[in-house]
Formats: structure tokens, C-alpha cells, sequence
């Protein structure tokens, strides 16, 4: 079956960079949207709040109903996020805005975006219409286009918005718990001292060292007037933390700000005391330092050498590349991964540990072209490293040696004369011999050696007098 090879014409080609083009300001434009939209969410959220607060107070004064107090809030939500939506579409966010908004982050682009996106159909087909589209594209590839609404912001502003609405739905509905309820149950005898209806949270738990844990103590019944966090190491030393209410819940909370070794922890009150719960912590694999070691090839003549603390590494062709990758734990399994998928196997490394680095590996390739792997770590409980590390080998191709010759051209000489031939050659990595071979009708061809072990970078001059009568 004979292979069919499909050509694009440079229009077409223009055409299909410029959908993409316009695709990523759309991109853009809805983040845009959706940065503007959950501010005003926040701060509608927040005003919706404030009235709902203010209606709570009149209806535990008796003034409103509960039935008119729910439903003014659910209303007043449900209006906050419509408004929010009418207003930040009725903005003026347009493609052009979200491209001078790229232009303002990628200075580099020089306008170049922003008259690519004002285009028509017609103005594509020109020659300079097209390579402003592909220099255009070509920076699209380079750059993350979308970091012109970072995600932190849109995270941000989306968050703020959800504590604002889920505060505003919250807040004004919850009825007043403890105090003078409290009080009453006690002066009637119904509660005791002696024991308590507590749920105690997290209970038994893992978390990743160095993070923080809230612990929480829920009260079902009469609330103590001090809880403190008991928290013991594994080496008898004790902390307390004083446990803080949460406005008017029967919730006390308890922060540790960082976990950094196994320890129990219990609550305590004046006259109650929680089981004792365990706190296990974990590590996820990590590559704490990655080494290159490198074998050249005998050609470079070039002595091995290891580059530590490293990602990239640059090497001529043939050059032996060991990775060895030190981290905060054994594993189970570690990988290097390449993009087209392929998989090579690390090895433990016999070297001596030290500091933080737990275990050491190994792998072992030969670089005969530029290629990009990344570290895949999973240790024996299944957790795998949370930022893959990126590994890059470039490869410098052996290039041949440069022959110049000085006055090269056809000649005509007698049988008595001298023929002056002169040249340079040199190379990356030295020449070993160089020199001239000739050979004249009906006879074999002879060798002249003119220079020996050349250095590397250095040009050697070759000069030779053909005698033409000896030959």
C-alpha cells in the first residue's frame, strides 16, 4: 500500500495557531470572570451577613419571627450570588482586555498578542500576518499564559467567598447554646460531674510531619469553664494547650502548629478527663539532593567527574550519566520516568548516608540524545512523592573535526614542479592525526601524516610541498 503524505498550506497552519491563540484568551477571560465574580460573591456574602445578624438580635427580642428570619436570609444569599453574577458579566471584560492582560505580563510579547487576537479571516493570509501568528504561538508554548490570573488569587477570592456565604447561611440561624441553659440544668440536678457526653476528634490519627492538627472536645451537655490539650512525646516530655470556644458552640478547639514526632494527647477539664488517643506520624518519599555522575567517552579523553545538587546536566554524546538520587526514606519502588513513557529502574546506591538522607539510588544510562525523566517515588504504604522531581540530560553530538583549506582550488603543474598545499583542522575535542593522502591514475592511494595529537580547541597548521617529479 503506497504511504499518502499530507501537506498543510501556511494558511491553514496560520489558522489553526490562531484558534489556539484565542483559545488561551478565553482561558484567561473566564478566570478573569471568575476572579471578579467570587470577590463580589465575598463581599456580598459578608453584607449579607451583617443583616442577617442584625435580624437575629431582633428576633431573640422577640420583634421578628424565626419563620421571616430564615427566610430573609436564604433570600438575601440567593440575591447576593445573583447579583454577583449579573454584575461581573456586565462588565467590561472582553477578549482585548484578557490580551492587554497577558501583554502585561509577558512584557516580551510586545503588542504582538493584541494584534494577533484583532485579526480578520482575510488579514491571516499575508506573509507578515502569519509569522506574528506563529511568534505569537510560539510564545503560547513557551509560557503558562494562564499565570496572567494566578491561581492564587482565584483560590483566594473563592475561598473568601465560600467562608463569607457559608458564615451569612450560618451564623444567624444557630440558637444560643449554654449559659443560662446550662446553669439551669445544673441548679435542676439533671447533669453530673462525674461523667460527660464528649466527642473528642480526631481520635487515633496519622498526619504528615512538620503539619499542623486541630483537636476538638464537643460538649453535649454542661460546658466546663477551662479544657486544656494534654499532648505527651515518647520521651515523657508534656505540653498543654489551652482549648478555645468557638463563639457560642459547644465546640472547644486546640491547635498544634507543627507535628514533628509520634505523641498521645488527651483533654482535659476541672473534672473530666478523655481516653488517651495516639497521634502517628508519616513522611511522604521525597528527593532531598540529586547527584550526576558522569563517564565520558574515551574520545573527549576527559577525566569522570560527579555534579552534585543538580537537575540538569550537559554531555557529549556517548557519555555514561549516573543518577543518584538521595531521600528522606526507603522505598518500594523508584522509577525515573520518561516522556515518552518509558521506564528506568533505580538501584540501591552503596554509599555512605549522612543528615536527613535515608537511602540512596541509582540509575545508570548512556546519553545519545537530549531527554527529560521524572522521579517516581511510592513507599510501603503506597504513598508516592507529591512533586515528582524533573531530571534533564542534554546531549552535545560529537561534531567532526574543521578542515579549512587556504587557496583551495583546481591547479595545473608541470612534471617538474612543487605543489604548495597548506590547511587548518581542528576540533571540540582534539585531533589524533591529521594529514594529507593523494593517489595519481593507476596507482594506489598514499598517506602523508602532517600532525599528531592535536589539542582540544586548538587549530594545528598543516604545510606540505608535493614534489610532483617524485611522484
Amino acid at each position: 500500500m503506497e504511504n499518502q503524505l499530507s501537506f498543510q498550506s501556511p494558511s491553514a497552519i496560520a489558522d489553526r495557531q490562531l484558534e489556539r491563540i484565542r483559545h488561551e484568551v478565553d482561558v484567561v477571560l473566564r478566570r478573569s470572570r471568575a476572579v471578579q465574580f467570587w470577590k463580589l460573591v465575598g463581599v456580598l456574602g459578608f453584607a449579607t451577613l451583617g443583616i442577617g445578624l442584625m435580624l437575629r438580635g431582633a428576633a431573640d427580642n422577640g420583634m421578628i419571627g424565626w419563620p421571616i428570619l430564615v427566610a430573609t436570609v436564604i433570600c438575601g444569599f440567593v440575591s447576593a450570588i445573583t447579583l454577583a453574577f449579573l454584575i461581573s458579566r456586565s462588565r467590561n471584560c472582553s477578549a482585548e482586555s484578557a490580551a492587554n492582560r497577558i501583554e502585561s505580563r509577558y512584557p516580551d510579547l510586545k503588542q504582538r498578542l493584541v494584534t494577533a487576537e484583532g485579526l480578520s479571516d482575510e488579514e491571516t493570509r499575508g506573509p507578515l500576518a502569519r509569522r506574528l501568528i506563529r511568534e505569537t504561538h510560539d510564545h503560547f508554548r513557551a509560557h503558562e499564559w494562564s499565570g496572567a490570573v494566578s491561581s492564587s488569587s482565584l483560590l483566594a477570592s473563592r475561598s473568601i467567598a465560600i467562608v463569607a456565604c457559608s458564615l451569612a447561611l450560618t451564623l444567624p440561624l444557630l440558637r444560643w447554646i449554654g449559659g443560662d441553659a446550662a446553669a439551669d440544668a445544673t441548679a435542676a440536678g439533671l447533669l453530673t460531674t462525674t461523667s460527660r457526653d464528649v466527642t473528642v476528634l480526631p481520635g487515633d490519627t496519622s498526619i504528615e510531619r512538620g503539619t499542623s492538627l486541630v483537636v476538638t472536645a464537643e460538649f453535649s451537655d454542661l460546658l466546663p469553664e477551662a479544657t486544656k490539650l494534654q499532648c505527651e512525646t515518647g520521651d515523657g516530655r508534656i505540653r498543654e494547650v489551652v482549648m478555645k470556644r468557638n463563639l457560642n458552640d459547644p465546640i472547644f478547639g486546640g491547635f498544634l502548629a507543627r507535628v514533628e514526632e509520634p505523641m498521645t494527647y488527651r483533654v482535659l477539664t476541672e473534672d473530666w478527663t478523655s481516653p488517651t488517643y495516639s497521634i502517628d506520624v508519616f513522611e511522604f518519599p521525597e528527593v532531598l539532593r540529586s547527584d550526576a555522575i558522569l563517564d565520558f567517552p574515551g574520545y573527549t579523553e576527559m577525566e569522570a567527574r560527579t555534579v552534585e545538587d543538580t537537575v540538569k546536566v550537559s554531555v557529549v554524546e556517548g557519555t555514561e550519566v549516573t543518577w543518584r538520587l538521595n531521600l528522606n526514606k526507603p522505598v518500594e519502588t523508584c522509577t525515573l520516568q520518561a516522556e515518552d513513557l518509558s521506564i528506568l529502574e533505580c538501584e540501591n546506591a552503596d554509599v555512605l548516608l549522612s543528615g536527613r538522607v535515608a537511602a540512596a539510588y541509582e540509575a545508570k544510562l548512556v546519553a545519545d540524545e537530549t531527554v527529560t525523566y521524572e522521579v517516581k517515588l511510592r513507599d510501603d504504604e503506597g504513598r508516592e512523592n507529591k512533586y515528582p522531581l524533573r531530571l534533564t540530560i542534554k546531549v552535545i553530538p560529537n561534531r567532526p573535526p574543521k578542515l579549512k583549506l587556504e587557496k583551495a582550488r583546481d591547479v595545473t603543474v608541470s612534471a617538474l614542479q612543487e605543489l604548495p598545499l597548506r590547511a587548518s583542522v581542528n576540533d571540540d575535542f582534539g585531533v589524533r592525526r591529521a594529514g594529507l593522502s593523494y593517489s595519481l591514475e593507476m596507482q594506489a592511494e598514499q598517506e602523508v601524516e602532517l600532525a599528531t595529537s592535536v589539542a582540544r580547541g586548538a587549530a594545528a597548521r598543516l604545510d606540505h610541498r608535493l614534489e610532483i617529479e617524485l611522484v
